[in-house]
């Protein structure tokens, strides 16, 4: 659903913490044995050729990562942008 995404705007991307950013915020918690759901509340998308992740980039992910013989696949993530509160 979202090759065309990695295949395109997003190639080369990463999910990086933004500058100044204390320890990441990731949770892991496993949901059966090898099967694994892992948040990360810390990052955001920085699009290949630049310095640091936006403000409006900064994103809360979550990933199922399964098991298998050649390692950890993610099965399913969803990415929600951060809002400021208030």
């Amino acid at each position: 659903m979202h090759r065309w995404l990695f295949d395109g705007p997003l190639r080369s991307s990463t999910l990086t913490p933004p500058p100044g950013a204390p320890e990441p915020e990731i949770t892991l918690r496993e949901i059966a044995p090898g099967v694994v759901h892992v948040v990360n509340a810390s990052g955001g998308i920085l699009p290949a050729g630049e310095a640091q992740v936006a403000a409006d980039r900064a994103s809360v992910v979550s990933y199922v990562l399964v098991r298998d013989g050649a390692g950890w696949r993610v099965s399913a993530f969803q990415n929600t942008r951060k809002t400021p509160r208030g």
